[in-house]
């Protein structure tokens, strides 16, 4: 959402609306203009001013008050900077390390705009790579939920036969199931990491209209999983089991993990992947 008492009577600009760089500050701090439902600490929004030069982000509006322009940057920090201290700017392709496409602003006519360009992007070479707007606070707390912070979180590793399929092949991760993110109340008390989660369902929502030019309906979504890297300690404890195995122990559930995965393997269609706080690295498809 936007600051309160931002202006649509701003200056004529090409600005307002595109993706921008703060450049030329000089030292100068930028003014925190907090949009309301903020999920920062408090001590966080204490820091009205912070240092956002060299960084990109969205063009709000403009903010009459201050005579300044409102900017959220990638890093999720709204604030308002002078007009002559913004510049265009546009990003790199996705596979120099830049997007496709910009997490939309609210509003029905962003959200159908958004699916179409997402919905082309995935026509045309079968991936698609978004921005989204997350602060380093929020990615910390994000991880540190996923980890299993305040409350241990029951991470496992899947079958052996059935783990590439579900994760890719020469898989290093763990896994764990979310809550699901399509609770009406879910948004009012999310956390970062269960934010991230319903970003997820609203992306699959938002492309449902256009699953037909993609080749397949639209029937839902299934649970998000959170993975994460298997350290030293994991390798022994969450050694992944194998589905043979249960079978010649007499383990009754091994045949419903197969039939779970004939039904994943026949219906999926579209993998929707978070990287939510990482250390870079490459990704196969």
């Amino acid at each position: 959402a936007a600051p309160e008492g931002m202006d649509d009577g701003g200056p004529v600009s090409e600005l307002e609306g595109s993706l921008v760089e703060v450049f030329g500050m000089g030292g100068t701090l930028a003014k925190r203009a907090a949009s309301p439902g903020d999920r920062r600490d408090a001590e966080d929004l204490d820091d009205d001013e912070i240092d956002v030069d060299g960084h990109c982000g969205r063009c709000i509006g403009w903010f009459a008050e201050t005579n300044r322009y409102v900017v959220e940057t990638f890093e999720g920090d709204v604030v308002e900077v002078p007009e002559a201290n913004l510049r265009p700017w546009a990003p790199a392709t996705a596979d120099e390390g830049g997007f496709d496409a910009l997490w939309p602003e609210e509003g029905q006519e962003a959200a159908e705009a958004f699916g179409a360009q997402v919905c082309a992007e995935l026509n045309y070479k079968g991936y698609c790579v978004v921005q989204t707007f997350l602060s380093r606070r929020e990615r910390i707390d994000a991880a540190e939920r996923a980890e299993g912070e305040p409350d241990p979180r029951p991470f496992v590793r899947l079958q052996q036969e059935v783990e590439a399929g579900y994760l890719g092949i020469e898989n290093s991760t763990k896994v764990a199931l979310l809550e699901d993110a399509q609770d009406e109340d879910f948004g009012a008390t999310a956390d970062a990491l269960q934010t991230c989660n319903l970003q997820l369902s609203s992306l699959g929502y938002m492309l449902a209209p256009y699953c037909a030019e993609l080749g397949f309906n639209f029937a839902g979504l299934r649970r998000t999983m959170v993975r994460m890297s298997i350290d030293k300690i994991d390798e022994d404890e969450l050694f992944p089991e194998a589905l043979v195995d249960m079978a010649a122990d007499g383990d009754g559930d091994w045949s419903s993990y197969v039939h779970e995965y004939v039904r994943f393997t026949q219906t999926r269609r579209l993998s929707l992947l978070y990287m939510v706080d990482n250390g870079g690295g490459d990704l196969w498809l």
